[in-house]
């Protein structure tokens, strides 16, 4: 498997570690400190990738093994959605997600949803966001 990434360019190490995925994993992060880790999830979630991505301190994205076998030769990533709220640090997170779309030479799209009560004094909901903020792109 690394043999074969490196046959394509890519720098890779196969790191044989015993334990649960998550002890594992968790031990991982700690000692590499990677700045993103790509996990593949099994099921709804998986429990193993649910405690990941809630206890980390890095970014992980998700990807689910079906989704690898009806793209399986993606050329490009050139479209990212990323629902966001807005959050106390929603700043910090814009910065992550500029990184990652300047390093995939992707879009993104920032998707917000409201959830609008029906009322007779229902109005719409008109959120804001500084789309400066997905362009500074500072520190990548």
């Amino acid at each position: 498997m690394a043999d074969r990434s490196r046959g394509r360019g890519v720098d890779t190490r196969l790191l044989l570690r015993a334990g649960s995925p998550a002890d594992v994993l968790t031990q991982t992060v700690a000692d590499l400190k990677p700045d993103i880790l790509f996990l593949g999830a099994y099921g709804v979630l998986g429990s193993t990738a649910e405690y990941l991505l809630r206890t980390l301190p890095c970014p992980v994205v998700i990807i689910d093994p079906k989704v690898v076998k009806e793209n399986s030769h993606p050329n490009r990533v050139e479209r990212v959605i990323c629902p966001i709220d807005f959050p106390e640090d929603v700043d910090d997170r814009l910065r992550i997600i500029a990184c990652l779309v300047k390093a995939l030479r992707a879009d993104v799209e920032l998707v917000h949803a409201v959830n609008v009560v029906a009322s007779t004094h229902a109005r719409t909901a008109q959120p804001t966001l500084n789309l400066s903020s997905i362009y500074w792109l500072a520190d990548c």
